[in-house]
């Protein structure tokens, strides 16, 4: 008797092997991070509701197109560290101090809430043109003393007698972070108390994957120098936490050239509580403030 139709079946089972479509890690290309940094200023503020932490000014600063050079390791730290060194001079304690009782003032009214503005999203390799002109103009800022703080740090760096580029400059209040971010790393500094204020850095890794979607030969077993054939994406690290990076792991997470004097100066900092983030990266994406 021939075989049955059963066992024709698992002949084939046994000779063509069973496929599922998949992601698999490019093997040519190197995990990255983000090339851009956005940094909020924020306190913890009692108002008719809670007390929160509510940002007082926000700036970013943009690599790829906005400036000749990614913003990452040492042009994220350097700038954190002249941040802190300017809302930790007692010298302008009183000013600080006098904006921050005026911020809790502006946060009663609900009316003054400020609507979620988003970052955005594009990668400086997928970024085709600069932002409008309206964008990079300084407007107003509801806390003039706290924003001008920032944006010196931000830009001015005496020890090279430079001033960078920060471009489109300051950020409206209601800016958020979102954990699908792939451009932006994110500092936060708390000045409730300009005598000890912290900070916290939150940056994803990115990969390139690549979608297998037909049977193929594994490069490295084929004896081929190039990579898996399929659809690319990146796509952002899955274990995000909600707890802020030190200077430390920050430069530690992603592999970058030591830069010993400002990892150790910026050691000396207490980091944030997760609870400063809840504002600018707010839990539920769903809704506003």
């Amino acid at each position: 008797m021939g075989s049955t139709l059963e066992d024709f079946v698992a002949s084939l089972k046994t000779k063509v092997p069973f496929f599922e479509p998949h992601w698999v890690e490019a093997k040519n290309e190197e995990s990255d991070s983000p090339d851009s940094l956005v940094v909020f200023v924020v306190a913890k503020l009692d108002t008719n509701s809670s007390a929160q932490h509510y940002p007082l000014a926000v700036v970013r600063r943009e690599g790829g197109l906005m400036s000749p050079d990614s913003i990452q390791g040492q042009d994220v730290l350097a700038p954190l560290q002249r941040i802190i060194a300017i809302f930790s001079d007692p010298a302008n304690h009183v000013a600080i101090q006098s904006e921050l009782s005026l911020a809790a003032q502006f946060y009663q009214d609900t009316n003054n809430m400020p609507a979620q503005v988003e970052l955005s999203n594009t990668p400086s390799g997928a970024r085709r043109s600069m932002p409008a002109a309206s964008e990079c103009e300084d407007q107003p800022r509801e806390f003039p003393f706290i924003a001008r703080c920032l944006k010196l740090g931000m830009a001015v760096d005496h020890d090279r007698g430079v001033v960078l580029p920060v471009l489109p400059g300051f950020a409206p209040l209601g800016t958020v972070f979102r954990h699908a971010n792939m451009e932006f790393a994110m500092a936060v500094v708390d000045i409730l108390e300009p005598t000890a204020v912290r900070y916290g850095i939150v940056a994803f890794r990115t990969t390139v994957m690549i979608h297998i979607s037909r049977h193929q030969l594994d490069p490295d077993e084929d004896g081929y120098t190039g990579d898996w054939a399929g659809r690319r994406e990146l796509k952002l690290e899955e274990n995000q936490q909600r707890t802020p990076l030190s200077a430390a792991e920050y430069m530690a997470k992603f592999g970058y050239e030591p830069c010993d004097e400002l990892v150790d100066t910026l050691g000396a900092v207490p980091l944030i509580h997760p609870s400063a983030l809840d504002r600018v990266w707010p839990l539920d994406t769903h809704t506003g403030w």
